[in-house]
C-alpha cells in the first residue's frame, strides 16, 4: 500500500511467495512483473561503480533524502548514514530521513550532531493501538519514544506525514491533537500529507 518491492525486503519476498501460491493468473502475473523489477531498480546497491561515484561526488551535494519501505531497517541505509557520519562533508549535508519511527537503533541519535541539519518525517495512520494495527508490528510507545528522542537535538527538524486512506481519516483529529500536545518549534507547520492511490477500495 505505501511502498514498493523496489524499496521494502519484506514487500519483494511477499510479492515472490505470492506467484507461488496463487492460482489467479493476473495476481500472478502482476506480482511476478514487480517482483522482477524490483530487482532492476534496485540493482545499484549492489554496484561498485555507483557506489564510487557516490562518495566522488558527495561534496556535491547538500541534501539526501532516504525513504522506503523502512530505510532504518535496511542494513545498506544504516551503514550509509554511519559512513556519512564519518565524512568530512556532513557538517555541510542535511539528512532527510522518511520513517515509521518503529526500529531506530541507539547509535543514530549519537551521531546526529555530526550533520548540518537532520529532517525526520514520521509517517503516521493513527496513534496507540490504531498505529499498532494498521502499521504492525510497530509498537507505539517505541514510536512515541524515537520521535521524543529526535526532539532532544537542535539541529532536527521532525516532521509528521499523515497518510490519507479509508483506515486512517477517522484517526486524524487525535493524531492532530497529539502532534500538537509535543509542542513543536511554532515556526512551521509540521504536518504533510501522503495519499494512498492503491489498492482502490483504500
Amino acid at each position: 500500500i505505501h511502498c514498493s518491492p523496489a524499496y521494502s525486503d519484506f514487500y519483494r519476498s511477499e510479492s515472490e511467495s505470492l506467484t507461488q501460491i496463487t492460482e489467479h493468473r493476473v495476481i500472478k502475473a502482476f506480482y511476478r512483473t514487480r517482483a522482477k523489477n524490483s530487482f532492476t531498480e534496485n540493482s545499484e546497491i549492489n554496484d561498485s561503480e555507483y557506489w564510487t561515484k557516490f562518495w566522488q561526488n558527495l561534496t556535491n551535494l547538500t541534501e539526501i533524502t532516504l525513504s522506503g519501505g523502512e530505510p532504518l531497517q535496511s542494513n545498506t541505509t544504516l551503514k550509509l548514514i554511519k559512513d556519512l557520519s564519518n565524512h568530512e562533508h556532513a557538517s555541510k549535508l542535511t539528512l532527510n530521513i522518511i520513517t515509521s519511527g518503529m526500529s531506530i537503533p541507539d547509535w543514530f541519535f549519537e551521531i546526529l550532531e555530526k550533520f548540518n541539519q537532520v529532517i525526520m518525517t514520521f509517517s503516521v495512520d493513527a496513534i496507540g493501538e490504531q498505529a499498532e494495527y494498521l502499521r504492525w508490528p510497530i509498537k507505539w510507545d517505541s514510536v512515541v519514544d524515537n520521535v521524543k528522542k529526535s526532539m532532544s537535538y537542535s539541529n532536527v527538524k521532525i516532521y509528521f506525514a499523515l497518510s490519507v486512506h479509508s483506515l486512517s481519516l477517522s484517526c486524524f483529529p487525535d493524531i492532530i491533537e497529539w502532534i500538537f500536545s509535543l509542542n513543536l518549534n511554532k515556526d512551521y507547520n509540521p504536518l504533510t500529507f501522503n495519499y494512498v492511490h492503491t489498492p482502490t477500495w483504500m
